[in-house]
This record gives C-alpha cells, structure tokens and sequence, in this order.
C-alpha cells in the first residue's frame, strides 16, 4: 500500500529541484600514489598517501553540489644522489623539504625536494680557504 505522501512528496520535491536522496558525487577519484577511502552515506572521502609520499591539501574531501570539493595530491619523496655528498645520507628527503649536506669536508650543498625531483644548490664554502 502507498500512502498520498509517498506518492505526492517525489513529485513535489522535483518541481523544485529537491531531491529526497543526497547528491552523490559517484566514483571515488584517482589520486596517484593516494588511498582513497569513501564514508558510508558516500557524501566523505579520506585519503591516505603511500609511504613516504606527502599529502598536499586537504585530507578529508566532502561531496558537495554532485562535486568533490578540493582533491589533494600525493606528493612524491626524492631519492638523493649519494654522489653529491662527503659521506653517506640518507637515501630519501620528503616533499617540500630543503636541508643542507656535506659536500666536502669543509662546504655544503642545498637540496630541496620538489615532488620527487631533488634540486642540488651549488657546492658552498664560506669563509674558508680552500674547499678541496
């Protein structure tokens, strides 16, 4: 049996672009190197980066409009050229992360990671007489 509600309040809401069900956004997107996992009422998702790799961005993404708001990214680590350095390091930096290493063993090099790409900044030796 169906009652007048069940079958007026559909037709009703229509005429005024109501929708009694949530918008939903539909697939989960694809976020490399990223986890994505959607709440239950489907109107949530949490995302998760892979080992090492930095979220850049929100990490909860809401459903708003049939729209995913804001998707982040997963931002890669960098691997370092060992060669480049007076000793061993470390054999990976974080995204977004700049530091200084022993290039001999008097000066510095600059590295700065960029989404998986290491950005060398020179062989430095301040105020010292010889960089050899």
């Amino acid at each position: 049996h169906w009652s007048l509600a069940q079958i007026i309040l559909p037709v009703f809401l229509s005429c005024f672009g109501v929708s009694e069900k949530p918008l939903h956004c539909g697939d989960l997107p694809i976020i490399e190197h990223g986890d994505v996992t959607k709440a239950p009422d489907g109107l949530a998702l949490t995302v998760r980066c892979a080992y090492l790799h930095k979220l850049d961005g929100p990490a909860e993404v809401k459903c708003v409009d049939r729209k995913w708001t804001q998707l982040p990214a997963c931002k890669a680590p960098c691997k370092l050229d060992q060669s480049k350095f007076y000793y061993s390091q470390r054999e990976y930096m974080l995204h977004g992360v700049e530091e200084g290493f022993f290039c001999t063993a008097l000066s510095r090099v600059q590295v700065k990671c960029d989404n998986g790409k290491a950005l060398y900044r020179g062989c430095e030796c301040p105020s010292c007489p010889s960089c050899t």
